[in-house]
């Protein structure tokens, strides 16, 4: 009968159970507001992406696609070869393209800096900015080169 009455030390406490309990939830507790933040992290990398994706778009049809392509080398041909890159001169063509029904519009300056030989080589250096119309704070910019007869580089 002593064996029984033995005490069993295998198991916890309601107290310690709890315990670890109430840690547990202030260490999670920490973490929620985190998730929220995560979410708007992602959202934004996710425009950027499609944004940066239309931009590269938009490089390629100005470099393959006649629609493109033409009304930009008869802008090259108008602009004259002593804007350098402190003034340079807005394309006012104003592209669009509409992906996942909305629509992206491409504002390009374009310049030759004189310092860096770029009209001597007939080069062009054109800064294209990227964004959702009506949405200008997520934009994207990148550059690329063009000669005067339309050809990237």
């Amino acid at each position: 009968m002593y064996r029984f009455l033995k005490r069993n030390n295998k198991g916890f406490t309601l107290v310690e159970l709890l315990a670890s309990l109430t840690i547990v939830s202030i260490i999670l507790i920490a973490f929620i507001p985190i998730f929220p933040q995560i979410l708007s992290w992602s959202d934004k990398n996710e425009s950027n992406l499609v944004t940066n994706n239309i931009a590269d778009e938009f490089i390629y049809k100005f470099k393959n696609d006649p629609t493109y392509k033409t009304p930009l080398k008869e802008f090259l041909h108008e602009t004259s070869s002593s804007d350098d890159c402190e003034n340079p001169t807005l394309y006012d063509g104003k592209p669009q393209l509409q992906v996942q029904d909305v629509d992206y519009v491409a504002n390009l300056t374009i310049c030759q800096d004189p310092v860096s030989l770029e009209d001597e080589i007939g080069l062009y250096r054109v800064h294209l900015t990227v964004h959702p119309e009506n949405e200008e704070n997520n934009s994207i910019d990148t550059y690329f080169y063009m000669t005067s007869e339309g050809d990237s580089e």
